[in-house]
């Protein structure tokens, strides 16, 4: 599997910061859709959803690219920004919006692609650029640190197109579960930087090579650390490290089919991978995931593919959010018990696909019609929501419900 093209090709290119309030469009209807096994025999059924909880940015603001799933409950975290303030934003179940200012300042230029989590009891963690910042909603205070720069990645750094070596931006966080450490995944590194809460320092987890590149990070609820490897020598995505609780034992490497994301399972592991997933147990052994025979789209950020409450896996796919078993012993059972949820309708454009990538579609829609957009993000909160950014070039959200 070729790698994707280097990740400064993934920087938004505008966008310094300013503090607008969301334009809450919509909170009514008849609840979210039942997730997972409520949905009974589906047989591979496609489900026209509508949206409920729906919100929208004003004018300004960038395309929504990070979204985090209320952890305790119905809700939805995410941030943006314009050329004045970044904020933290969220929709609660009542409709309601928050949004807090983090970060500020002209000069920044803030890239699309982060690492963004948010754990309970309301702590937001958000990785950006070379930035970390914790926001505690309860108080509305937020505290930044400057990463220190990783161990480089030359094989990495020569996919560089322009500009300077050496530069290394987050692409995915992850906080552990008792809240002690913050792991950091960055470009064109061959670490991933280690952040100490309680005593505000950094340390480094070296990869198995230099030319080995962090794409990804998780934590498993027993503090086992995951992290997916994209080779740049090899050109290949196909394993990924296991660090145990505290770095305890020797760090692990599992040969996957696919290494292009990593996210936690729970208990039983790691769901590694996006098109060609695998189940990494904490031990380090690997087994394949039947997925339905439709290609999954690699997210631009965060996890491709998400744990529902009940155990099923969800991505995002060109005909919406597919919903599958995440133990099925073949495709054709993960096919017969998969649900794809298609996005509301809306008036097409002559292209208004997600950021997903591909080519435009053949013949492309009438402007007179109605399409169905792709999702550019998707996750899904505590009590099963799935919480979707359309693709239409917008900064809107909204919960798929019926």
């Amino acid at each position: 599997m070729s790698l994707r093209g280097g990740d400064l090709v993934r920087v938004r290119g505008i966008v310094g910061v300013s503090s607008v309030l969301l334009l809450l469009l919509a909170a009514a209807g008849c609840g979210h859709v039942p997730s997972g096994k409520s949905h009974g025999h589906r047989h591979g059924t496609v489900f026209q959803a509508s949206a409920q909880d729906s919100a929208t940015l004003p004018q300004g603001y960038g395309p929504i690219t990070s979204l985090a799933g209320d952890p305790d409950g119905s809700g939805v975290w995410f941030w943006d920004d314009t050329k004045s303030n970044l904020s933290i934003f969220r929709v609660d179940s009542q409709g309601t919006v928050k949004s807090w200012p983090v970060l500020s300042g002209a000069a920044n230029q803030f890239q699309a692609i982060s690492g963004f989590t948010v754990t309970s009891p309301g702590m937001a963690w958000l990785g950006i650029n070379s930035t970390l910042t914790r926001l505690d909603t309860n108080s509305g205070s937020a505290q930044t640190w400057q990463i220190p720069a990783p161990a480089d990645n030359p094989a990495a750094e020569s996919y560089v197109p322009q500009g300077p070596k050496g530069q290394h931006l987050v692409q995915g966080i992850a906080v552990a579960p008792d809240g002690s450490h913050v792991a950091i995944a960055m470009s064109n590194a061959s670490s991933v930087e280690l952040f100490d809460v309680s005593a505000g320092t950094f340390t480094q987890i070296a990869m198995p090579a230099t030319s080995d590149d962090p794409e990804a990070v998780a934590y498993n609820p027993d503090g086992t650390l995951g992290i997916a490897l994209a080779n740049y020598t090899t050109h290949r995505e196909d394993s990924a490290l296991i660090v145990g609780p505290g770095g305890a034992g020797s760090p692990a490497v599992v040969p996957v089919a696919d290494s292009s994301s990593v996210t936690s399972d729970g208990t039983s592991g790691f769901i590694v991978g996006s098109s060609h997933p695998s189940l990494v147990t904490t031990a380090g052994t690997a087994t394949p995931i039947a997925v339905p025979p439709t290609p999954l789209f690699p997210a631009q950020t965060g996890s491709a593919i998400t744990v529902m409450p009940d155990g099923d896996l969800a991505a995002t796919t060109s005909a919406g959010v597919l919903e599958f078993p995440a133990n099925a012993s073949s495709v054709a059972s993960a096919t017969s018990a998969s649900l794809t949820l298609q996005l509301p309708a809306e008036q097409c454009q002559r292209y208004a696909g997600s950021g997903a990538g591909g080519p435009p579609p053949t013949p492309q829609p009438s402007p007179t019609g109605l399409c169905h957009p792709e999702a550019d993000a998707m996750t899904v909160d505590g009590a099963g929501g799935v919480w979707v950014v359309p693709g239409t070039g917008g900064a809107s959200v909204e919960r798929l419900g019926s």
